[in-house]
């Protein structure tokens, strides 16, 4: 069962990355490395902030697949804003970003993804990405997002995208495509029934 979640910010770490998650998007610490040839490897980092252009400024947050254990944040003098007891989730969901439209957050195998739910009568044409932090973004050949940042590149790959009806899973080809502001977003060839994005 969801779980509502009063509190605005959220945090989730993994590999490459630091997640802080609240009301108005995603803000993104991420750590990425690049290969140097001999002596192994060299690191960068850059912060980017994730927008939902033009969504909802409230939506209810839930926490999806609770798991074991406890967490608590004891931090500085002031035992008033100690928080203890804290409840950790598989997954966290953004209801109705857009009309009939929610995002769910959520890491695997150390990498950080992210979905669209999209209601048979929503529109995903109203998805629009901007990452504030970036000096620039392309698609490349294979099809990935590349976020250039003053730090590094950082890769999102290709969207994957699939209808379900009667219980049938369909893929439907997508891509990242890109406004004049350089906003991202997502092209669909058919979107005939509820369709998932990531």
């Amino acid at each position: 069962m969801p779980r509502e979640l009063k509190t605005h910010v959220l945090l989730a770490r993994g590999s490459g990355y630091t997640l802080f998650l609240a009301e108005a998007g995603a803000v993104l610490r991420m750590r990425a490395e690049e290969a140097t040839g001999g002596e192994g490897e060299e690191k960068c980092s850059s912060t980017l902030r994730l927008k939902l252009e033009d969504a909802n400024r409230k939506p209810v947050v839930s926490g999806l697949d609770e798991l074991p254990g406890r967490s608590n944040y004891l931090v500085g003098a002031d035992a008033r804003v100690w928080r203890t007891g804290v409840p950790a989730f598989e997954r966290v969901r953004y209801e109705s970003v857009y009309k009939g439209i929610a995002v769910v957050y959520y890491g695997r195998q150390g990498r950080l993804e992210y979905d669209f739910v999209v209601a048979p009568d929503a529109d995903p044409a109203r998805i629009r990405l901007r990452f504030d932090g970036a000096r620039g973004t392309r698609v490349d050949d294979d099809g990935d997002l590349i976020i250039k940042t003053d730090g590094c590149d950082v890769r999102q790959q290709r969207p994957v995208a699939y209808q379900e009806f009667e219980g049938v899973r369909r893929e439907v080809a997508a891509r990242y495509a890109q406004d004049a502001h350089g906003r991202v977003r997502f092209e669909l060839v058919t979107t005939t029934a509820g369709a998932r994005s990531s």
